[in-house]
């Protein structure tokens, strides 16, 4: 999860804390369900969104859940539109969709979520109707 969150200092886990090198983010919800991560990304600026589909501006995190209904891996929508992620203490892997690493393992993709890139300005488009 820190991966996809650009944190490669330290381990997110909220059920490690208050132990040294481990993080969560503060006011995101702690557990291990889906909530959790949903806010723990919410905290920094995420939103859920519709599809895994590069947005021009934005970056993108898609969110997997194993079959008890807890969060088991982030992987992030890189700019090429290939996404990556950390398979744990293992290597860092790219693959052309979020669905290609579902499995038992890892789990299956439940949510899409996004954010504006630092620095992207909003569209017209963006604010109409503001």
């Amino acid at each position: 999860m820190a991966y996809a969150a650009n944190d490669l200092t330290r381990k997110w886990d909220p059920g490690m804390l208050p132990l040294p090198g481990y993080y969560w983010p503060p006011g995101a919800i702690r557990g291990q369900g889906i909530e959790a991560l949903v806010s723990a990304f919410e905290a920094l600026g995420y939103e859920i969104c519709s599809g895994s589909d590069l947005e021009d501006g934005y970056e993108k995190v898609g969110l997997y859940v194993n079959r008890f209904g807890s969060w088991e891996h982030v992987a992030k929508q890189e700019e090429d539109g290939w996404w990556s992620g950390k398979l744990g203490n293992l290597e860092d892997i790219r693959h052309p969709t979020p669905h290609a690493v579902s499995s038992a393992d890892y789990g299956q993709v439940m949510y899409f979520m996004r954010r504006r890139k630092r620095g992207q300005r909003e569209s017209t488009e963006d604010t109409k109707g503001l």
